[in-house]
C-alpha cells in the first residue's frame, strides 16, 4: 500500500498532499509520486475541455468547473516529476521502484496516425488515453470511445458481448490497451474491438513517446 501524492498547482491540492504526507509518515506508509495524466500533452487540455462539454451538453462558455483548471494534468517526462516533487525524493523512490516491476512492450502497438494506411479488416493492436466514452441508448447497447496516443484521435467500437466481458476495464480504466479489426471505408477508420485491457500507467510515457 502506498500514500499516493499528486501536485498541479492547485491551492487546495497542496493542504492536502500535506495532510496526506502527515498520515503516511505516523502510519509508516511509503509515499508515491503519480500525475493522474488526463491528457498527453497540455496543449490537449483545450481538447478535454471540447470533449467534457460534449459529454455533459454544455457549452464552453457555461461549463464552469467542469473544465480543467490548468494545463497540468499531462503525461510528464522524468525530468519534470523530478522538479515537481524534489522535496519528496522518497516519493519519486518509490515511483521509480514500482515502474520497475512493469513488464510491458508496446513494439507491436499501431499508431493512430498509421491507422488510416492500413487495409480495411487488418488486425491491429493500438493503446492511448480514453478520453470519451458514450453509450447512446440508440445504439443498441454498443460503446464508442474516442482514445488519443501521442500522434491523434482514434475511433473505437465495442460490441455488447466485448463490452460485457470487459465492462470494469472500459468503464473505469484511463489507458486502454486494444486488440481488434481495422474498418477503415471511405476514408471513415476505427477499430472494432476484440478485446480490451488496461495498459499499465506506468507506460503511459512509452504511448505519449511513440517514435
Amino acid at each position: 500500500m502506498y500514500a499516493e501524492l499528486q501536485r498541479h498547482h492547485l491551492r487546495e491540492e497542496d493542504a492536502a498532499n500535506q495532510a496526506i504526507v502527515e498520515r503516511a509518515r505516523r502510519l509508516r506508509i511509503p509515499l508515491v509520486a503519480t500525475n493522474g495524466a488526463a491528457y498527453s500533452t497540455p496543449d490537449r487540455r483545450e481538447l478535454l475541455d471540447v470533449f467534457t462539454c460534449i459529454r455533459n451538453h454544455v457549452t464552453l462558455a457555461s461549463a464552469g468547473r467542469l473544465l480543467e483548471r490548468n494545463g497540468e494534468r499531462h503525461v510528464k517526462t522524468p525530468a519534470e516529476m523530478a522538479r515537481l516533487f524534489a522535496d519528496l525524493p522518497e516519493a519519486l523512490a518509490s515511483t521509480l521502484e514500482i515502474s520497475s516491476r512493469l513488464e510491458f512492450t508496446l513494439d507491436r502497438v499501431t499508431r493512430a496516425a498509421a491507422l488510416a494506411r492500413l487495409p480495411n479488416g487488418r488486425a491491429v493492436r493500438i493503446a492511448g488515453f480514453v478520453i470519451v466514452r458514450q453509450r447512446p441508448g440508440t445504439a443498441k447497447g454498443f460503446v464508442f470511445l474516442s482514445v488519443e496516443d501521442e500522434t491523434g484521435i482514434f475511433n473505437v467500437i465495442i460490441d455488447p458481448k466485448t463490452f460485457d466481458r470487459c465492462k470494469l476495464v472500459v468503464l473505469t480504466e484511463r489507458f486502454l490497451l486494444i486488440d481488434g479489426a481495422l474498418q477503415n471505408v471511405d476514408g471513415v477508420v476505427s477499430v472494432k474491438a476484440a478485446r480490451v485491457a488496461a495498459l499499465p500507467e506506468g507506460a503511459a510515457a512509452e504511448v505519449h513517446n511513440f517514435r
